[in-house]
């Protein structure tokens, strides 16, 4: 579940940043999506699209947004680059995927 801390403003695009404690899944039995995000990353919206998405339609997946230019962030992946879609520890993309490819992967990961 993404808990909203603060809205970062830039170029009138919100975007959640999660609270810290989010980073370490509170299920750790459900598998972990992680998407990084960052406000200077104008392909991050469609990120945030996507990530809202795949939170409604699998309900069996924690799914965390993690802005890594917000300094309370950690970079548990050690990600270098935004957007990144990392599955259960594994870097899945790098850049957005189309829905259908993260969906693909994302249902592969739960069977």
């Amino acid at each position: 579940m993404l808990t909203l801390r603060k809205l970062c403003h830039r170029r009138a695009v919100r975007r959640p940043v999660i609270e810290e404690s989010e980073h370490v899944s509170q299920n750790r039995n459900k598998p972990i999506l992680r998407i990084y995000v960052g406000q200077h990353c104008w392909s991050c919206e469609e990120a945030v699209r996507l990530a809202d998405e795949v939170k409604k339609i699998f309900s069996s997946l924690s799914v965390e947004l993690i802005d890594l230019d917000a300094k309370e962030c950690r970079n548990v992946d050690d990600v270098f680059s935004v957007p990144t879609y990392v599955l259960n520890g594994r870097t899945i993309s790098l850049g957005n995927p189309t829905r259908e490819e993260l969906f693909a992967k994302v249902s592969a990961s739960l069977v």
